[in-house]
């Protein structure tokens, strides 16, 4: 099969153009959904399952956290944690005697030991010292304290939640802004899948100018580790230009929760701490404190679990660690631009419209349905070489293709249905329409020559039939009978072409093409005896008059060249054969009467039938308006597995 009759037999049957409209339309639909940010959700759900998938995707080589572990819990059990300034301090001491590079607490120290015991003891030694060492590691430079930015909602305006002002008195200088960093997380639709270097603040105007936080605590971890000033507007870290904004960055997660290293307090507490691999280990890295509880617990792309896995929430610490790591290691969740998401577009139309216009339908839908899967392969592997790029604008609008070019089909068939329906509805049977239509083609209405075969039908006795039943008898027993005969002709793909009376004149292989129209036919044939049989008990028990003559009917059926098209005006017009195919198949009908046979077909006929067909010779015979003779058989039945 050439091309253009593949086109012809399986595609839609759109126009050209239409198609055209139709990749355009998906194109645009594709680019203004990915431009409106609409499928934005769908894309996050899909980077969120990569991530997942991903699991560990790069061993953190710049930040390790210390956490508060049970051992340690245990040991100073008998201490409040809000007075464990101590301890931290001599964590912090071997730590920074080891060669950390920066040290940060992602917690806020609201309340001071030492203010307790003034309050509470009457030491005052002890009041002034307590919190002594804790100091002088503050006063050290290596130490990063976190803060959080509060917003009042009737005013829209911020405020912090700052550690107790004897830590603050013990910064450097008392410079806020190089030693306190915001906790707060990009937390805008639920989940954290960015940071940003800082916030945005709206204060008083009063205190627009106020050595107040600015940078993110992961921010400025990453800033002072390279010994950058937190007041620059802009850093060199990890090979690349870090801006200072509030605007969000890609955080670039090295993988799910517990990838990062994790130290025991326990640990740096140990008498022999500092000769400890693991703390010896962490010289030139971030280190950062934090809880390992459950109340600093964030949703992350590992979160969901819609593909079946457990949900894993993420501490905040451990958030800041991963930006901490975004920032220092340079590696970055680059966004796809305009122009790639605009090709994946593009692709994925021109591969949907190709598939509706080149192939079977249901392969059309398989074809779709792989290119949907491909394209979530497509951004599955972009992810793995740390590019995010969506896809799902391109999913919908190919989805909303397919769909416009089958609206498009249903109507152009349904219109098509209608035109062939007025031209041969009165011939053929609605599934012949049906086919019909998804052929894409009829008969040449101006005249075509094509293998046809011709039946014709009457009723014996018909004239005195007619003259002992009264009229309105006689039309409800032509319409009773001629409704079974003409069904018999439907139901084998035979087409009416006219009622002549009593007689049925319908042809078989045009206007839908029949292979085997001969024995087509001769089922047709076959099963208008079978009615006419029925139809004459029906007959002898509803009309009583002693001189009616019994029901009969005769066939005559012939195979061979018609002429099909359109005859008459402009103002009417049907569809008819013509030719000696039709002359012939008159003819034998005439000579049911002469044998007495029901069924009469032309040699020609039984031959194209094929095998399987039980007939009787009647040899040659001359009929009416022909000089040769014709060769018939009277059919008596067919095979019909033959």
């Amino acid at each position: 099969m050439n091309p253009r009759a593949w086109m012809t037999q399986y595609a839609l049957g759109l126009a050209r153009w239409q198609w055209g409209v139709l990749a355009i339309a998906g194109i645009v639909l594709g680019v203004a959904l990915q431009a409106s940010g609409i499928t934005q959700p769908v894309d996050n759900a899909y980077f969120d399952t990569w991530h997942r998938q991903a699991g560990v995707r790069k061993a953190p080589s710049h930040v390790a956290l210390v956490v508060i572990d049970d051992k340690a819990l245990l040991q100073y059990r008998d201490d409040p944690v809000a007075f464990w300034t101590q301890h931290y301090a001599k964590a912090v001491t071997v730590l920074r005697e080891a060669g950390v590079a920066v040290i940060g607490f992602d917690m806020i120290f609201g309340v001071s030991p030492e203010a307790w015991i003034r309050r509470f003891s009457a030491n005052p030694d002890l009041a002034r010292t307590w919190d002594a060492p804790f100091r002088r590691e503050l006063n050290s430079g290596k130490v990063v304290l976190v803060a959080s930015r509060i917003t009042d909602n009737n005013t829209g305006r911020h405020s912090f939640f700052l550690p107790h002002e004897d830590y603050l008195f013990a910064l450097p200088d008392l410079d806020f802004t190089a030693y306190m960093g915001l906790a707060n997380l990009d937390e805008r639709d639920r989940v954290v899948r960015g940071f940003s270097t800082t916030l945005d603040l709206r204060l008083n105007p009063s205190d627009k100018d106020a050595a107040v936080p600015r940078l993110t605590f992961a921010a400025l971890l990453a800033v002072r580790s390279v010994n950058a000033n937190p007041r620059d507007t802009r850093w060199t870290m990890g090979g690349r230009t870090v801006d200072r904004t509030a605007n969000t960055l890609p955080l670039f997660y090295a993988g799910p929760p517990g990838t990062f290293p994790r130290i025991p307090l326990s640990v740096l507490l140990a008498p022999d701490a500092a000769n400890n691999a693991v703390v010896r280990d962490l010289r030139g890295k971030v280190v950062i404190f934090g809880g390992d509880w459950g109340s600093d617990m964030h949703a992350t792309p590992y979160s969901s679990s819609i593909t079946g896995q457990p949900a894993q929430f993420m501490l905040g610490t451990e958030i800041h660690a991963n930006a901490v790591e975004t920032l220092l290691s340079g590696e970055r969740n680059e966004s796809a631009g305009a122009l790639e998401t605009s090709a994946v577009t593009v692709l994925a139309i021109v591969l949907a419209v190709l598939l509706m216009v080149t192939l079977p339908l249901p392969w059309a839908i398989t074809g779709f349905i792989l290119i949907w899967f491909a394209l979530k392969a497509l951004s599955y592997g972009a992810f793995k070489v740390h590019l995010l790029l969506p896809v799902a604008s391109a999913q919908f609008a190919m989805l909303a293709t397919v769909a416009g070019a089958m609206v498009l089909y249903l109507f152009s068939e349904s219109r098509e249905k209608m035109r062939i329906r007025g031209l041969f509805g009165r011939y053929v049977s609605d599934a012949a329409v049906s086919r019909l239509v998804k052929q894409g083609a009829e008969p040449d209405l101006g005249g075509e020559s094509t293998p046809v075969t011709v039946l014709f039908s009457d009723i014996r006795d018909f004239t005195k039939i007619s003259e002992i039943l009264g009229a309105k008898a006689l039309v409800e027993l032509l319409n009773t009978y001629l409704e079974g005969a003409a069904e018999a002709v439907l139901s084998e793909g035979g087409s009416i072409d006219k009622f002549i009376g009593d007689s049925v004149m319908a042809e078989f292989g045009t206007p839908e093409h029949l292979p085997k129209h001969a024995r087509a036919a001769l089922r047709a044939a076959l099963k208008m005896r079978r009615h006419a049989e029925q139809f004459a008990r029906h007959y002898r028990a509803t009309y009583t008059h002693p001189e009616l003559p019994a029901f009969r009917i005769g066939i005559g059926i012939h195979t061979g060249e018609g002429i099909v098209g359109s005859i008459g005006t402009r103002r009417r017009s049907e569809f008819t054969v013509m030719g000696d195919v039709v002359n012939v198949a008159a003819r034998v009908e005439g000579l049911t009467k002469d044998t007495g046979e029901v069924i009469l077909a032309t040699r020609e006929c039984v031959v194209a039938a094929g095998d399987g067909v039980h007939t009787e010779d009647k040899g040659m015979l001359s009929v009416k308006g022909r000089t040769e003779q014709v060769h018939v058989y009277a059919i008596r039945a067919i095979d019909e597995m033959a």
